[in-house]
């Protein structure tokens, strides 16, 4: 769940229009991606975060997440896109197993 304040984070450390545009566009390619694999409550999930990350980015000077350098900004992007894919790679992989127990979040994130 810590995922939108990493988002959040690389959002607001970018200061101007395109921090927001960046995320936003990140954002509906997650949604789409969620979608395609048949995962719509995750991608549901994302477009929620999404919708609060830029109702909150006006206010993002009054912020208490600490600001990331361009370096910091590519290091969280790039882990948490590899961390996003892991998990969702272990969901297809224990749903495929054919145990019913162990497609159980899949099915969860399907419904």
């Amino acid at each position: 769940l810590d995922g939108g304040h990493i988002l959040k984070s690389i959002t607001f450390s970018m200061h101007d229009l395109m921090g927001l545009i960046l995320c936003m566009a990140g954002a509906a390619i997650g949604v789409y991606l969620c979608y395609t694999l048949g995962l719509p409550l995750l991608g549901f999930l994302l477009g929620i975060g999404s919708f609060e990350i830029a109702t909150e980015w006006r206010n993002r000077q009054q912020s208490f997440l600490l600001p990331l350098d361009r370096y910091g900004q590519v290091v969280s992007v790039i882990w948490y896109a590899l961390t996003v894919a892991a998990l969702i790679g272990v969901v297809m992989i224990l749903a495929a197993s054919g145990d019913e127990l162990l497609s159980l979040p899949k099915a969860i994130l399907s419904s």
